[in-house]
């Protein structure tokens, strides 16, 4: 299976946050460097090809279903195989924790 990655250059506009995105990629790295403070609500909501996001240190706040999630109908559902990486103890690790997404460590 051929990866899609979504280009960081697509949003490059939303410089302190990542706003609502739909898109058919299935990874997505927030690359380190670039000052994103915190992910909004329903940022990759929908995006049910996305299986995996890189959030880094730099994120210190992801709203409610920002991520892993998507809607059937009315009722909200969690992308299977959900996963995200990032620093122990970050945002990103608690909003694994709080939603049941696997977490990996970098």
């Amino acid at each position: 299976m051929t990866k899609k990655i979504l280009s960081l250059a697509l949003i490059l506009a939303m410089v302190l946050s990542i706003a609502p995105l739909s898109s058919a990629a299935d990874e997505f790295e927030i690359i380190d460097g670039v000052l994103v403070k915190y992910i909004g609500y329903n940022a990759f909501f929908d995006c049910t090809s996305l299986t995996s996001i890189t959030i880094p240190e730099s994120v210190t706040r992801i709203y409610a279903e920002s991520l892993g999630f998507y809607l059937v109908g009315t009722n909200k559902l969690k992308v299977s195989g959900f996963t995200i990486s990032g620093i122990s103890g970050s945002a990103a690790e608690k909003y694994a924790a709080d939603n049941g997404f696997t977490f990996i460590s970098l």
